[in-house]
């Protein structure tokens, strides 16, 4: 066996070379041109959806402020017409109580009226009867 290379080294050489470079020109180099394109497009897309998750976030955060805000503002306007329905109930009820007074009052003037008249009358009456058995047993 001989380690020594012969003349066939020469075209086998020249066949090597000769396939490098044809097959650098029409698949290494498009090949490489494609996984650059690839690269680029993938941190292109990544870069992308990063931007739309950045605006995202911000749209949510402002979404979430101007929610709390009518919250808020919703919680407060609750509380002020509670507020005024109280005060309108304590109102009623305070001219509730006033015309319940008032009636009351009047009916127990009517009340001490009547009772008065029906006093007298009964004096009246008594008097008149007192005086008709006075006179029964004096005749």
């Amino acid at each position: 066996m001989n380690l020594m290379p012969d003349l066939t080294i020469v075209p086998m050489w020249f066949l090597f070379i000769m396939s490098f470079v044809v097959l650098n020109q029409w698949v290494f180099k498009p090949t490489l041109k494609i996984l650059k394109e690839r690269e680029k497009l993938t941190v292109g897309h990544r870069h992308h959806a990063q931007e739309n998750i950045h605006k995202a976030q911000a749209k949510l955060k402002t979404y979430e402020t101007v929610l709390n805000e009518a919250r808020q503002q919703g919680r407060k306007m609750r509380e002020e017409l509670i507020k005024k329905a109280q005060d309108e109930q304590k109102e009623a009820l305070l001219l509730a109580r006033q015309k319940a007074e008032s009636i009351t009052t009047k009916f127990k003037n009517d009340l001490e009226r009547e009772i008065t008249g029906v006093r007298q009358n009964l004096k009246t009456e008594s008097e008149t009867l007192a005086d008709e058995i006075v006179k029964k047993l004096v005749a």
